[in-house]
């Protein structure tokens, strides 16, 4: 199916990028002594606002127009081949406007991830604000961050219960296993809590990094081989899974290319800058950051060490992506009371700086490319 993705809608998400940028100054100078000392209604109703809407208009990714087609093709067929249940059932049961579905998931998303801010006692303009800068250029992809939003919302419950400790585990419980129903991959960022009760001390993070090469040869190997098993031994039945893996992988190696592999440098710098520097002050320095942060730390460490695995080799490419994209939330969390409670230093401006580039390349560069295309000059 060919997709028309257009030029000047992307204007309207550069806007709202920039208007969710009003603390950055403040921040960016003073750090945790800018830090208010009140919940904010109105700076939550404000940052809630604009990401409701740069999610539902979310133009700047192709997955915006990717998810259209779909919507459509359900809407005239009623067949559904791609979408978990519920994204179904609201297609058919609650609207037959792509713009109102989306509006409903993301703002499930978005409401369920500052509800999570505010229960994790984060600052309030400092905890949205690095949730913006880590997390926008993701949220705004996935229909499966409305199971991430869940799942993260039902554990905030868990390891920060309310007065009531029985409730709150088992209402933190029943979230988590609803989060199961919402993306085809909740299996294994709900798997992934398992390592939250332990802890990450200087031995375990460097034997981590010493076996780190063999671990990638070996799961090199090992998914050559399945791969290679699993595409060879198709009878006719099963044609559209092979299909759909090597789509799958052949999608990731387009991005072998100059522009492919300058926007994964971009993109996910910050993330592994913002997990080194945490790294070092959570499990080197022994800062004081209460257990619960320390969960999110560890289930961050973990995911973002499991991706990473699948990173060297082109078909196992999406595979990364899959599990880098459950590393962002905890990350906004870990990062957010870093910034709210320590005072601001080099490294920490160093890494705004560093969050805040994927987002203007990929929004700029969305721009740039796509009026290239309406004018039919080769890119």
């Amino acid at each position: 199916m060919k997709y028309h993705y257009e030029a000047v809608p992307v204007l309207f998400n550069i806007l709202l990028f920039f208007l969710m940028l009003y603390p950055f100054p403040n921040v960016y100078r003073y750090g945790c002594e800018f830090r208010k000392r009140y919940t904010d209604i109105l700076d939550y109703a404000v940052y809630g606002i604009l990401l409701i809407l740069f999610c539902t208009f979310g133009y700047a990714d192709n997955d915006f127009y990717h998810y259209e087609g779909l919507f459509k093709r359900i809407c005239s067929t009623g067949l559904n081949v791609h979408l978990e249940p519920v994204y179904y059932w609201l297609i058919r049961n609650v609207t037959s406007n792509y713009l109102v579905w989306r509006f409903i998931v993301w703002s499930g998303t978005v409401i369920l991830s500052l509800w999570t801010i505010k229960r994790l006692k984060l600052d309030v303009r400092i905890g949205l604000l690095i949730f913006v800068l880590f997390y926008i250029n993701i949220i705004s992809v996935m229909r499966g961050n409305l199971g991430i939003a869940i799942l993260f919302f039902g554990f905030s419950f868990i390891i920060r219960p309310s007065h009531n400790r029985l409730l709150s585990f088992l209402f933190g419980c029943l979230l988590i296993f609803c989060s199961f129903f919402f993306h085809k991959s909740m299996l294994f960022s709900i798997a992934a809590l398992s390592v939250t009760p332990f802890y990450l001390n200087r031995k375990t993070v460097k034997i981590s990094l010493v076996i780190f090469p063999f671990l990638t040869v070996v799961t090199t190997l090992l998914l050559d081989y399945i791969i290679m098993n699993g595409l060879i031994g198709f009878d006719i039945a099963d044609m559209n899974i092979g299909s759909s893996m090597t789509g799958y992988a052949s999608g990731t190696m387009r991005q072998s290319n100059i522009f492919g592999k300058l926007n994964q440098m971009i993109t996910y710098m910050p993330v592994y800058a913002s997990l080194a520097l945490m790294t070092k002050k959570i499990v080197f320095e022994e800062i004081d950051v209460p257990r619960y942060i320390k969960a999110l730390f560890i289930y961050w460490y973990a995911i973002t060490y499991v991706a990473s695995l699948f990173f060297f080799q082109e078909t196992s490419v999406w595979l990364f992506i899959r599990f880098i994209m459950m590393s962002y939330f905890p990350l906004c969390i870990v990062v957010g009371y870093y910034y709210s409670n320590f005072k601001m230093t080099r490294e920490k401006r160093i890494l705004m700086l560093l969050a805040i580039l994927p987002i203007c390349y990929k929004l700029f560069y969305a721009f740039y490319k796509r009026l290239v295309w309406e004018g039919y000059v080769f890119f």
